[in-house]
């Protein structure tokens, strides 16, 4: 099924339980999040049969505690998430829920182009000393694979994941604290060689440096689609080591694994959405300004191996349409700072938000507080430019050529997350509208790291050809190519 140019996929689950009751259940047939319509699910399959009765790691198990039956886990809410924030080219269904005292973790296992990584073997296991031993999932053709109802020992506890599969490196996270009552995704990108990352060390607060003045993203309006990251080696949480390459990344997928790297899944609504509103802004004024940004507090830690919240992608979507301005984009500086709602540092204004009073004038009740004050209001407090809305990106250019059965056509618009491309046939005897027939509508693509801006459309006949351009703040007008005159090919 097709939703926004994203394929949504049904996945199997690993469930908590003993060996002799787990088995792997089909995805829901419900989901939240914009998905519409019934999904195709995977026929119920149960792996203990291809684990021996004396086997103390079930294949395709969790943890102990108790069994979710196949019934139990299709009723269990999902969520649409895309190209940009699952880290896969064809987008995933989240599981949006867990049984309490638990945690659930959807993720997907990706090459470097993002195409999925199908039989992968994915561990996840307690860091407790003593623990259960490791459940197992292997991914199934899509890459998918989900964690539903995982014990946890207490408030919060640390987990390892595991991924291994032929042809590419082991891949580890070790040490990364997960907490009852949430639920997780993740994006785990494999590469030829091992990977070892550390829960244990993250960054908790932002430093920066000034934009340089080289010409960059050309619209203060319109959210950028995606942003170039200069890759470095992280060391002491997220200090800068030595330089390893330049990617570029979809943009709400970097704004929500910076927020994963440098505040707590803990923090509630509107002081989760404060801090995305900063680092949105603080990144965007270096995309105007030219300036590169790297993946360590000199700019912002970025660690797009760290699993999201999965409420945080829904949170988001209120922030992306909205942007700091003060002569242009303002540069919106924060540091860690203190639980408190005034700080001599961080005052009123003052250009520099603190993460964690940020934090506190999202919680406390009281005058000084402001009342438990809005993300907008804390938005404001910090900082002195104005929260403006943002703006549909501009009708795209356009340019086209024929060749024999095909017309190639070009667009581009700045802050464009994907484009709408659409035909109307010559000889089409309904109205204007009604003839009209989307041909192409994609946004970002991980196996070619950018937004596409062409197409080949087959064509046996003429036709005429419009293009309009997508981004979180609606869509563009349409443009017509070859003044909306059909276009035959050759």
């Amino acid at each position: 099924m097709a939703v926004g140019g994203v394929r949504a996929r049904a996945i199997g689950v690993a469930v908590a339980g003993s060996v002799a009751t787990m088995s792997v259940a089909p995805a829901s047939q419900s989901t939240t999040g914009g998905a519409a319509g019934s999904l195709r699910t995977a026929p119920v399959v149960d792996l203990t049969a291809k684990v021996a009765a004396a086997d103390p790691v079930p294949t395709s198990g969790l943890l102990g505690g108790r069994a979710l039956s196949a019934p139990a886990a299709q009723r269990r809410s999902q969520a649409l998430w895309s190209a940009e924030e699952s880290g896969v080219n064809s987008g995933l269904l989240v599981y949006d829920d867990t049984a309490s005292g638990t945690f659930s973790l959807t993720g997907a296992v990706a090459g470097p182009s993002g195409d999925p990584v199908a039989g992968a073997s994915v561990t996840v296991g307690s860091s407790r000393p003593g623990a259960p031993a490791a459940g197992r999932a292997v991914t199934d053709a899509d890459g998918a694979f989900a964690f539903v109802d995982v014990p946890v020992a207490g408030a919060t506890e640390r987990f390892d994941l595991e991924v291994r599969a032929a042809g590419f490196g082991r891949y580890r996270v070790i040490d990364d604290v997960f907490r009852s009552n949430r639920t997780y995704q993740t994006s785990v990108a494999m590469t030829a060689t091992e990977q070892l990352h550390d829960g244990s060390a993250l960054s908790r607060g932002g430093t920066e440096r000034a934009a340089s003045g080289r010409g960059g993203y050309g619209s203060t309006t319109a959210v950028p689609g995606s942003i170039r990251v200069r890759i470095h080696r992280q060391v002491n949480g997220c200090a800068a080591g030595s330089y390893l390459r330049t990617e570029r990344y979809p943009w709400k997928f970097y704004v929500l694994h910076v927020a994963a790297a440098e505040i707590s899944s803990l923090w509630y609504k509107r002081a989760f959405r404060a801090n995305a509103s900063a680092i949105q802004n603080y990144a965007w004024a270096h995309r105007v300004a030219g300036s590169p940004l790297n993946n360590t507090t000199q700019y912002q830690c970025f660690k797009p191996w760290l699993k999201v919240p999965t409420e945080w992608a829904g949170w988001l979507r209120n922030v992306l349409d909205e942007r700091v301005v003060a002569s242009g984009i303002q540069v919106t500086q924060y540091r860690a700072g203190t639980y408190a709602c005034r700080e001599s540092l961080y005052r009123r204004n003052g250009n520099i938000m603190s993460q964690n009073g940020s934090r506190a004038r999202a919680n406390i009740n009281s005058k000084r507080c402001g009342r438990r004050e809005s993300w907008r209001g804390i938005v404001r407090y910090y900082y002195s430019g104005r929260l403006r809305d943002g703006r549909p990106p501009r009708t795209p250019t356009r340019s086209w050529a024929r060749r024999p059965g095909a017309v190639d056509l070009d667009f581009n618009a700045p802050g464009a997350w994907r484009y709408l491309l659409q035909r109307y046939p010559s000889a089409c005897k309904g109205g204007k509208q009604s003839c009209w027939g989307t041909v192409y509508e994609r946004g970002w693509s991980w196996r070619r790291e950018a937004i596409p801006r062409s197409r080949t459309a087959a064509a046996d006949r003429c036709f005429a050809y419009r293009v309009a351009a997508v981004g979180p703040s609606g869509r563009s007008h349409y443009g017509y190519y070859n003044g909306g005159h059909p276009i035959c090919p050759k």
